[in-house]
């Protein structure tokens, strides 16, 4: 077996730990609770599986900004518009929305 080097070892501890903080915090669970679930992925060495556990059986959290914003991240299925009144389903066409609205301040007139 190949010896790692003491940087390789770092570097893929903090992958890791990375990996199960988002899959604690991204999963259906850690979104309709994200204060728990910040409190089992950053304070405790849980494995993702346990925390989701945990996570699943925790009254749901009242709805905040931040709970609401992580939800409509999970959805991934809404844009809007740049003056945010329109919804735009269609990803390409909300991209596209967003960056003729904001190159139009840059355009210089001949």
């Amino acid at each position: 077996m190949p010896k790692q080097s003491a940087e390789g070892l770092i570097a893929a501890t903090i992958l890791s730990q990375r990996v199960r903080i988002s899959q604690i915090f991204e999963s259906e669970a850690g979104i309709a609770r994200p204060k728990l679930a910040a409190e089992l992925a950053l304070r405790s060495n849980l494995d993702v599986e346990s925390a989701v556990a945990i996570l699943r059986v925790a009254p749901e959290e009242t709805a905040s900004a931040a709970t609401s914003f992580m939800r409509a991240l999970a959805a991934e299925s809404i844009g809007l518009n740049s003056l945010g009144t329109e919804a735009i389903t269609d990803k390409k066409a909300a991209r596209l929305a967003e960056i003729k609205t904001n190159i139009a301040p840059l355009k210089v007139k001949a």
